[in-house]
């Protein structure tokens, strides 16, 4: 189970797999770039799939991916805490990381394990 005070939990893809059902949608990313846009932010990473486009947003909805990016304040986008992606990145050890749309879920996928367990922002856009 995810600790109290972050945003996302770490499980098998297989398991990922038969809780949220198959990957409807999927954009891979090279995890180097992923660990790249991270450190653009401290403590909270948020992803989206808009019309196949990968958006990756910092604390206070800061883009990180593309840099330009405008989007509406009300654009939901799933919160996970850096320290739990990056986690991922450094336990699936894989070169590509996968952000996927799973039925009305998002999930990232780096090797045998998914982050999952997000929260959707807004209302949940700040560190707890």
């Amino acid at each position: 189970m995810a600790e109290s005070n972050l945003y996302g939990d770490i499980i098998s893809k297989d398991s990922a797999n038969q809780q949220f059902g198959a990957v409807t949608n999927s954009v891979s990313v090279e995890s180097d770039q992923l660990r790249r846009y991270s450190d653009g932010t401290k403590n909270l990473i948020m992803f989206q799939i808009i019309k196949n486009e990968l958006y990756i947003l910092g604390d206070n909805r800061v883009p990180l991916f593309p840099a330009s990016s405008s989007l509406d304040a009300d654009t939901e986008f799933i919160v996970y805490s850096k320290t739990k992606f990056i986690e991922l990145l450094d336990r699936g050890l894989n070169r590509k990381t996968f952000v996927e749309l799973r039925d009305s879920k998002l999930t990232i996928t780096n090797g045998d394990y998914t982050l999952e367990f997000g929260a959707a922002c807004p209302p949940w856009c700040n560190s707890q």
